[in-house]
């Protein structure tokens, strides 16, 4: 399957956008989930598991090493592995002469909402609290 995707992504013209789910199990093993966004050849929007596995220790420099990949844009949320990750993706791209510019990475727009209304609730669970 993998074979599969990396041919479908050779065969288009344009680029395409990863996305990132990273998780601990409840017995502290990690696992990351890379999801990878394009058009298709016949203009039919796709998203497919580009890949799944288990991390062993530091992750954030290994994620992407040796793909050859077109990369449009990257979405995150906003932990400091991730700024890390967008790091070491910067320099893998200059060490293969690939045009990467750090501004091609937002954070997921959901994920940014959950945490200002997670700061909201707090803050008025502590009002609450008071009286």
């Amino acid at each position: 399957m993998q074979t599969n995707i990396q041919t479908e992504l050779q065969e288009i013209s344009g680029k395409f956008a990863f996305s990132l789910n990273i998780w601990t199990s409840s017995v502290v093993k990690a696992y990351i989930e890379i999801i990878v966004h394009f058009i298709n050849k016949d203009w039919q929007l796709q998203q497919k598991n580009f890949r799944f596995v288990k991390i062993e220790g530091s992750y954030t420099d290994k994620i992407l090493a040796n793909e050859p990949i077109k990369i449009n844009e990257i979405m995150i949320d906003n932990t400091n592995n991730n700024n890390i990750l967008i790091y070491y993706l910067e320099l893998w791209a200059i060490g293969k002469d690939i045009s990467f510019s750090t501004n091609n990475y937002f954070h997921c727009f959901v994920y940014v909402i959950n945490l200002s209304v997670q700061a909201a609730l707090k803050q008025l669970k502590n009002k609450i609290d008071k009286v």
